[in-house]
């Protein structure tokens, strides 16, 4: 409960979480970013801005995947 309340309280949780995973791919490949729907927003607009746009990314909102989580695939 306690992750949870912190993650609820500071996205950059999340989007470090996605920086790190998304980097461990090849930059040419494209990769599928699936986040539950309240951290999508947050972290799209937090890795376009870091310059994350030269990858080509593919954002999901699925509400199966529990805050401050997510699923990538390259």
């Amino acid at each position: 409960h306690v992750l949870q309340r912190e993650i609820h309280a500071d996205t950059t949780f999340v989007t470090a979480l996605v920086t790190a995973v998304v980097e461990q791919y090849p930059v040419d490949q494209e990769v599928t970013v699936r986040l539950h729907p309240d951290d999508l927003g947050a972290c799209r607009s937090a890795l376009q801005q870091d310059g994350g746009s030269w990858r080509t990314l593919r954002w999901i909102g699925d509400a199966t995947i529990q805050r401050g989580g997510c699923l990538t695939e390259g």
